[in-house]
């Protein structure tokens, strides 16, 4: 007989899939994972895990303004 609990028969766990590992961030000293369907930062060809690893790659540095 055909079950009818709707957690027997349902749609596949996507926590049971690997995710798919996109690219490193650009980053040298950062250089984490970047996986598909996560929110990232694309500058330029590059992929980046957040603003802070953009800045760091382009040369800038935090100050205090006179």
């Amino acid at each position: 007989m055909y079950p009818f609990d709707r957690f027997e028969i349902g749609l596949p766990d996507r926590q049971a899939d690997y995710p798919t590992q996109v690219a490193d961030c650009a980053y040298v000293r950062c250089a984490n994972p970047i996986y598909a369907g996560e929110p990232n930062w694309y500058y330029y060809g590059e992929w980046f895990c957040s603003s802070l690893c953009i800045a760091k790659y382009l040369g800038a540095d935090k100050r205090c303004a006179n």
